[in-house]
Formats: structure tokens, C-alpha cells, sequence
């Protein structure tokens, strides 16, 4: 995440990727569903980078037309920075009500099991993720949260499942560690 209570590891995070010839190709930023979500994703703006928003932090309470209403708010407020969305079927289903408005942005699908990209059963209208992640584990102190991109999935849709497991040296920025791809 590009900023969590008030500290921003970021900026030293893309400094280190990149003095060893890591390409960062995005942020991504998590809702929380206050009153600072708006200044936090003006900061995650900063970097010119797209910026995947992160659907996961509990919203008990919240109405499903508030969560979407302030997911469109968060869309819009990045324009064209905005990357996808990053969320489970375990979250998108009784938060949002399952609703379809986004599914025209790439899914970046959390899921801690075997990824298979055919496999997967669909949600907000998604077809297939364009990123699974499927392990929390950490490899190290800085490479945590294991992923694959399927190269050929696009938004509503998606490829073959040709999968690429960190294909090339690139990495998310994010206040807790590098997300490596």
C-alpha cells in the first residue's frame, strides 16, 4: 500500500527496486472505508504509477450502494491511474452485492489456493482475474504475497490461461512489503 497511519514507505521501496534494476509497474492502495481514504489515495496518485484499489478491509454495516458508490468515487478520482480491482469472492459477493459496474477493470483475485485461471468461478462479472494470488506467504523479509498474472486475461474476459510466474523483475509498491509479479 502507498500509505498506512501516516507513514509512507514507498518512496524508499521504488529507490531500492529500482537501484537493482526492478521495474515498478504499479500501487495499490487499500479502501478502509473513512474519512481518509480520499487523501490516501491522492498520495498513491503521486507516484504516476496505476493504482490497483484494494476491496478487502471489513465494511460491516456499510450499505452495499454506500461501498460501491465510494469504489466509483475512488475510480474516478484516479482516472486514468486506476488499474483494477483487488478483492475475493469472499469479500465482493456480500459487500457490494455482487454488483457488475466494475468488471470493465482487470481483477486482481486473492484466493490462497492452486491458482488455475480455468478454474475459476465467477463474480461481479468477471470472468477470469487478470492476477491470482494465491499465497500470504513470505519468501523473505521483503518478498511477501505470492502471485501470477495471466498474460492473456484482460478485464471482463480473459486469455488461454497462459500463466507467467514472476515473469520479469517488477514489483508493487505497498507500505508492508514489495508484491512481487
Amino acid at each position: 500500500r502507498a500509505w498506512v497511519n501516516g507513514n509512507n514507505f514507498t518512496n524508499q521501496q521504488r529507490q531500492a527496486c529500482e537501484s537493482v534494476g526492478i521495474q515498478v509497474i504499479g500501487v495499490y492502495e487499500l479502501l478502509y472505508w473513512d474519512e481518509h481514504d480520499f487523501f490516501r489515495f491522492e498520495h498513491a496518485k503521486g507516484f504516476g504509477l496505476p493504482v490497483w484499489i484494494d476491496c478487502e478491509a471489513n465494511a460491516s454495516g456499510i450499505p452495499a450502494y454506500v461501498i460501491n458508490g465510494i469504489i466509483e468515487g475512488t475510480i474516478n478520482q484516479l482516472g486514468a491511474q486506476a488499474a483494477g480491482i483487488y478483492t475475493g469472492r469472499w469479500w465482493w459477493v456480500p459487500y457490494t452485492g455482487d454488483t457488475h459496474q466494475f468488471s470493465y477493470l482487470p481483477l486482481w483475485y486473492a484466493d490462497y489456493r492452486n491458482p488455475n485461471f480455468d478454474d475459476f468461478a465467477p463474480f461481479g462479472n468477471w470472468h477470469r482475474p487478470t492476477i491470482w494470488q494465491y499465497s500470504s506467504q513470505c519468501l523473505n523479509p521483503v518478498v511477501c504475497d505470492l502471485n501470477v498474472w495471466d498474460t492473456q486475461a484482460s478485464g471482463n474476459g480473459g486469455g488461454n490461461g497462459n500463466i507467467i510466474e514472476n515473469m520479469l523483475p517488477v514489483a508493487l509498491l505497498g507500505a508492508a512489503g514489495l508484491l512481487y509479479l
